[in-house]
């Protein structure tokens, strides 16, 4: 009956239509941790001083700045730092996102900073591997980057 009356009434009462999708929920989820203080999770957004740019309490704004999700991805800040803003935000995959954390140790080495996890990537060594050399056993970069692995043992 409601939406009979809306299309009498010329669809005054419709909004977007797109409520039930991926990327409503996500932006809603987003406003949702950095403005209820009940959530569970507002400690470490809305607490901690995470805000959304006031542009983005519309739905209608955020889907024009950063269009539909993509599969397999959820919005980032690219600046743990700073809110969510058009500037600051990017849509990201899960691998992205988790390199993209406070928590991650930047390593600078010949003349890039990385994460641990694109380090050992790149220099095809387990990430528990090149953790273990510069916690465990404490190796400079230099050793814990150029130092072969001994594959035997699949360890340092």
């Amino acid at each position: 009956l409601q939406r009979e009356k809306a299309r009498k009434s010329g669809d005054r009462t419709r909004t977007h239509g797109m409520s039930s999708t991926s990327t409503y929920s996500i932006w809603d989820s987003m406003l949702q941790r950095c403005n209820n203080a009940h959530r569970k999770d507002f400690f470490r957004y809305g607490g901690k001083g995470v805000t959304v740019c006031d542009r983005w309490n519309s739905f209608e704004n955020f889907l024009a700045d950063m269009g539909h999700r993509p599969d397999g991805c959820s919005i980032d800040r690219i600046n743990n730092n700073l809110g969510y803003s058009p500037e600051n935000c990017r849509w990201a995959t899960v691998k992205q996102q988790n390199r993209n954390q406070v928590t991650n140790r930047l390593i600078s080495w010949n003349g890039q900073t990385k994460c641990l996890a694109d380090w050992a990537e790149h220099l095809n060594i387990n990430t528990n591997t090149l953790y273990a050399r510069l916690t465990k056993y404490q190796w400079s970069v230099e050793r814990a980057f150029t130092a072969p692995v001994m594959k035997e043992y699949g360890h340092a």
